[in-house]
């Protein structure tokens, strides 16, 4: 249950959305993020500087190497957009990592993207760019997307080189 979380690590956190909302929904909690990428770290930080927000921290971190916290830390672990951060020889390290900073008995919440049957055509064609280039390669953060910008996006990705 909710209610019984003390820490909270986002993996992959990128401009810190769901770090901020679930530290603003749950005083009680204290929710760290993590993203490889310095500049979404510090919008991240920004983010929650607004807020005054002090239970919502953030840090930049390569997530395939060992993270710098101590055994059995957190409570739950979200990872989102994990497809595309690491090669599927480098889960197993990953995992153990995970395991290692988890309390017993707590879960990872793992989070992707699937286009499935019922999906917009706009959405088909944004991840099968994905999927043939990469998110580092596209350049753009999904969270901050609008119709108008994923249009030109869609378009501007069809006509790039892969």
């Amino acid at each position: 249950p909710i209610h019984k979380l003390k820490q909270v690590l986002d993996l992959n956190c990128r401009i810190g959305s769901w770090v901020i909302d679930l530290a603003l929904s749950y005083p009680g909690i204290i929710v760290t993020g993590l993203d490889n990428r310095p500049h979404y770290v510090a919008m991240a930080r920004r983010n929650a500087a607004v807020g005054n927000l002090s239970r919502a921290r953030f840090y930049e971190a390569d997530l395939i190497k060992p993270l710098q916290f101590a055994d059995e830390t957190f409570d739950l672990l979200r990872l989102s957009m994990s497809s595309v951060l690491f090669r599927p020889d480098e889960w197993p390290a990953f995992l153990q990592e995970c395991k290692r900073i988890m309390k017993p008995g707590t879960s990872i919440h793992l989070l992707n993207v699937s286009a499935g049957p019922g999906s917009s055509e706009a959405f088909q064609r944004i991840v099968l760019l994905i999927d043939k280039r990469g998110f580092e390669r596209i350049g753009f953060a999904a969270d901050q997307l609008t119709p108008e910008g994923l249009v030109h996006d869609i378009r501007a990705l069809e006509r790039a080189p892969a």
